[in-house]
């Protein structure tokens, strides 16, 4: 089973609230690829509260009902979608129900997966407290065989102190067997820096996948000498909320179909596979409002792929 721990939220775009979060994307993303996904965090019993819930139930992706009734408040952001359908956010984080998940809750809702073969984590929960420190704590803990992905998705406007942030990220890297970055998380964690330098610090850490995304320039998958591109699709955004998440669901799809967590080998024409399966998935999610990931089905492309995984 594909876990992911962090932030559920309603992202606030004019007079409307749609569900959000980015590890709580990526569950969901994952699901309707047909994945077997829970998602683990606290949820509020407030109005938002209800309507995550409704959504992770309309997806079949699972979560613990003992970490559902907090009446903290639901964590909230406001997007605003640019003409060019790029996104900028501002949150409100502060005592709210999934930013005071803790290690004891994170476990807690361990208990009733059997299967626990990767864990999804990221984004603006690890720079909030007592989350982060949560997170840490049980990547640090996780058994050896289980496969940790980790999206560091930075919000530069959430994260109060980019230095620890940055230190918990690469203490958390060393665990990982998966990391992937945009290019402004590149820039928001090491400034102006080429991708090969990033792929060396990667290395010297211990990841043994890196994917770099590049928003219309593509994307990159380093593994060992291996280095495979991939062009990014034309299309008419509507906008790009959710579109990361999307590709980083799609990629624990395929590494999941693939057996990954038992075999933990990858060859080149499977990364071209993946890559361009998420591609495909992330695109399509762009032609859409919000966070909107396609099912199999949707597209005839992305079935065929899948089908030859």
């Amino acid at each position: 089973m594909i876990v992911t721990l962090g932030e559920s939220l309603v992202d606030v775009i004019g007079d409307k609230a749609y569900v959000g979060g980015s590890p709580l994307n990526v569950a969901m993303a994952a699901s309707r690829l047909d994945s077997s996904v829970a998602y683990v965090g606290r949820i509020s019993s407030d109005e938002y509260g209800k309507q995550i819930l409704d959504r992770l139930i309309e997806d079949l992706v699972f979560f613990e009902p003992r970490l559902c009734n907090t009446e903290k408040p639901t964590s909230s952001s406001k997007a605003i979608v640019q003409a060019s359908g790029d996104v900028s956010y501002s949150f409100s984080f502060d005592g709210t129900a999934a930013m005071s998940t803790t290690s004891d809750d994170i476990l807690l809702g361990f208990e009733s997966i059997a299967d626990l073969e990767y864990v999804f984590t990221g984004s603006v929960a690890l720079a909030c407290e007592p989350c982060g420190s949560a997170i840490e704590d049980v990547i640090s803990g996780l058994d050896d065989d289980v496969v940790v992905f980790i999206d560091p998705n930075v919000r530069v406007s959430a994260a109060k102190d980019m230095e620890k942030l940055k230190q918990r990220l690469e203490r958390m890297f060393r665990r990982a067997d998966v990391v992937r970055f945009s290019s402004d998380d590149i820039e928001a964690l090491y400034g102006d820096v080429e991708d090969g330098w990033v792929a060396e610090r990667m290395a010297n850490l211990g990841v043994g996948n890196l994917i770099i995304t590049r928003g219309r320039h593509g994307s990159s998958w380093y593994c060992g000498d291996l280095v495979l591109n991939e062009p990014a699709m034309e299309v008419d955004v509507v906008d790009t909320i959710g579109c990361g998440d999307t590709f980083d669901g799609s990629i624990l799809h395929c590494l999941d179909r693939l057996g990954y967590h038992e075999n933990r080998q990858l060859g080149e024409n499977e990364i071209r596979k993946i890559l361009k399966f998420a591609a495909l998935a992330a695109t399509e999610n762009c032609r859409r409002k919000g966070c909107n990931p396609p099912r199999l089905g949707d597209c005839r492309e992305l079935d065929e792929i899948e089908s030859s995984l």
